[in-house]
């Protein structure tokens, strides 16, 4: 998937469209690293900090209400997703924004 979206970024593309694309590269790249990190760091399970501190969407097929399909955690804070589009984001949440994520989350 990468790879397509490299090869697509170089080529001629509206302007929000090359955003989109340089948006979800950024992404697949964060996640890999994310994940030979905590495979590097042999997380046990997903209760240990390493794990906590990423964020996480979980999916809850179950609810019928499509405003609670999806929620968010991050560390002890979890938030609930209501599908919102909020625009191309320009960079990645930095990790300093953890302690806001926590106290938000209480």
């Amino acid at each position: 998937m990468l790879k397509v979206l490299a090869d697509s970024v170089i080529q001629e593309q509206p302007a929000l469209r090359r955003r989109k694309l340089k948006y979800l590269i950024n992404e697949f790249v964060h996640n890999q690293i994310v994940t030979r990190r905590l495979i590097a760091l042999k997380t046990p399970n997903p209760k240990v900090l390493s794990w906590l501190y990423q964020m996480r969407f979980q999916f809850h097929s179950k609810k019928t209400d499509n405003m609670k399909q999806l929620s968010i955690h991050m560390a002890n804070a979890k938030f609930q997703c209501g599908l919102d589009y909020l625009g191309v984001q320009s960079l990645l949440v930095p990790d300093r924004h953890l302690r806001l994520t926590v106290a938000f989350g209480r």
